[in-house]
C-alpha cells in the first residue's frame, strides 16, 4: 500500500493541522502532523495497531491510500475512457451566423467569413445529421446551444432547429436542453416566449463592468455603447428564465466590475442570476479571445485580482462558480461537437473558422476519425506525477494551441491550482464544517 499521488496536504490556520484534498476522489480530511507521517510510512510495511488498521481502511475508502501505483493508474486510464465516451448526454453548439452587432475590443471572430449566415437547407443538414447521431448515441438529452456571431441576428434558424429539434427527440424519448449564448441587444420576452416551451433553460450574457466600462469594451459596431439596452433587456426578461452573467476583465475594467455588481444587486436579480463569474482576458497576437469558449487559462492572472472579484461577487449575494475543476477539457468527449454556418464541424467551439481544425462537415463527411486527434491526444500523459491531472487533464486544448502552436501538448495550470485553487478548497470547506 501506499498513499495516493493525488494527495495534497494544506496547511490549516490551526496549528499542526492539514486539509488533506485527494483531487481524484474529491476527498477532504482533516489531519495532523502525526497521521501524515503515518501516510507518508505505509508503504515501508510496518507492522500496524488494530487502531491503525481500522483507521487504515477509512483511509482506503477515502481514496487517499491505495493498493499501488499501477492500481491507481490503472483506475485514472479508466476514468479518463469514461469521459471520453460517455453518451448520456450530447452537446451540440450550433453558430446560426457569424454576423454580430458588437464590435468587442477582444473578439476572437475578426475576420472569420462576418457575414455568413445558417441558411433553411443548411438547418435541414443539421437537423438529419443531429437526428442520425443521437440514433447510433442514444442520449437521454440533447444540450443545444446556440452561439455565434450573435445567434439573434439569426432568429428564423433559431427558432426552426429548435421547433424541430424538440418535436424530433420528443417522438425519440430524448429531452432537449436549450441554452443561448447572446450578447443581449436583442433579447426580449417575445424569444423567451417562444423558445421556453421547447426547453429553453438558460441565457448567458456577458457584462465586461459597469456603464462606462462596457461600452469601451463592447461597443456596436458603429462605436455606440451598448451597456444600457442589454441592461434593459436583462430587466424585462429576468423573471422568467435562469440568466448568466459572464464578463471580462484586464487592468482596465477590473475596477469598474463592483458597480456593475452594485447595479445588478439594487435591480433585484440575484434570484434570478444562477452564476455571475469573471475572467481574465487571456489574448496573444494569433488569437483572440471567444466569449463562448472562454480560453480555460488563468495561470498568467494575478492571484488577487481573482480572488478579490470572486469576494466581491459573493458577498452581494450572488453564485459564482462551483469548484475548481478547469478539465478534462470538453474536445475529450466524443459527442461534443460544434457546427458552423456552413454546416463545417468543429470539437470545440474555440477552433471555429480556424484553418486545419475543423473535423468533418454535415454533408458528407463522417468527423469521427478526425475527431479521434482531439480525443485522444492525451496530453495528461505529459504531466509525469503532478497531483493536478484529474483536474486539469492536460489543460484547455485552445490555451495549448495560442500558447504553443500545438493543441496536442499540455497546457499547464499547476501555478493556477497552487496560488487560487488550493485556497478555494480550503474556504470551501471551513464554510461547510
Amino acid at each position: 500500500m501506499r498513499q495516493s499521488r493525488f494527495n495534497i496536504f494544506i496547511p490549516l490556520p490551526v496549528n499542526g493541522e492539514y486539509l488533506l484534498f485527494n483531487t481524484f476522489t474529491d476527498s477532504r480530511l482533516i489531519v495532523n502532523e502525526e497521521l501524515r507521517t503515518f501516510m507518508e510510512d505505509i508503504h515501508h510495511d510496518k507492522e500496524m495497531s488494530a487502531e491503525n488498521l481500522s483507521f487504515l481502511e477509512k483511509l482506503k475508502e477515502n481514496g487517499v491510500i491505495v493498493e499501488d501505483e499501477q492500481s491507481e493508474e490503472r483506475e485514472l486510464q479508466k476514468w479518463f475512457e469514461a469521459k471520453k465516451n460517455d453518451n448520456s448526454e450530447m452537446n451540440i453548439t450550433i453558430l446560426t451566423t457569424y454576423a454580430c452587432n458588437l464590435g468587442c475590443v477582444y473578439c476572437f471572430q475578426d475576420g472569420i467569413g462576418t457575414t455568413t449566415t445558417m441558411r433553411e437547407d443548411t438547418c435541414r443538414r443539421v437537423l438529419a445529421w443531429i437526428f442520425k447521431r443521437t440514433e447510433e448515441i442514444e442520449p437521454s438529452a440533447l444540450k443545444l446551444t446556440f452561439y455565434g456571431g450573435e445567434p439573434l441576428l439569426n432568429p428564423l434558424a433559431l427558432y426552426f432547429l429548435s421547433e424541430e429539434l424538440y418535436q424530433g427527440l420528443k417522438e425519440r424519448g430524448t429531452e432537449l436542453n436549450i441554452q443561448i449564448i447572446t450578447n443581449g441587444v436583442l433579447l426580449s420576452e417575445g424569444v423567451l416566449d417562444r423558445l421556453l416551451p421547447l426547453g429553453l433553460k438558460g441565457i448567458k450574457v456577458t457584462l465586461d463592468g459597469d456603464q462606462e466600462a462596457h461600452d469601451r469594451k463592447r461597443p456596436f459596431r458603429n462605436g455606440q455603447g451598448s451597456f444600457e439596452t442589454i441592461f434593459s433587456n436583462l430587466l424585462k426578461i429576468k423573471d422568467k428564465v435562469s440568466i448568466l452573467i459572464g464578463g471580462n476583465y484586464d487592468e482596465s475594467n477590473k475596477d469598474h466590475i463592483p458597480p456593475l455588481l452594485d447595479r445588478l444587486r439594487d435591480s433585484g436579480f440575484p434570484e434570478q442570476i444562477t452564476m455571475l463569474n469573471f475572467r481574465p482576458i487571456f489574448a496573444n497576437s494569433q488569437y483572440k479571445q471567444s466569449s463562448y469558449c472562454d480560453v480555460c487559462s488563468f495561470s498568467e492572472s494575478k492571484v488577487e485580482d481573482m480572488l478579490w472579484l470572486r469576494e466581491e461577487t459573493e458577498k452581494r449575494g450572488f453564485r459564482t462558480m462551483d469548484g475548481i475543476a478547469l478539465g478534462p477539457c470538453e474536445v475529450i468527449n466524443r459527442h461534443a461537437y460544434t457546427i458552423d454556418p456552413d454546416g463545417r464541424i468543429y470539437k470545440c467551439a474555440g477552433f471555429v473558422g480556424m484553418e486545419g481544425f475543423s473535423i468533418g462537415d454535415i454533408f458528407s463527411q463522417d468527423p469521427d476519425i478526425e475527431a479521434d486527434r482531439f480525443v485522444d491526444c492525451d496530453p495528461w500523459r505529459e504531466c509525469g506525477e503532478c497531483p493536478y491531472i484529474p483536474l486539469c487533464g492536460g489543460g484547455c486544448r485552445c490555451s495549448a494551441y495560442m500558447k504553443g502552436s500545438d493543441y496536442r501538448r499540455v497546457a499547464c495550470e499547476k501555478e493556477y491550482f497552487d496560488k487560487v485553487a488550493l485556497r478555494l478548497v480550503v474556504k470551501e470547506f471551513l464554510a461547510t464544517t
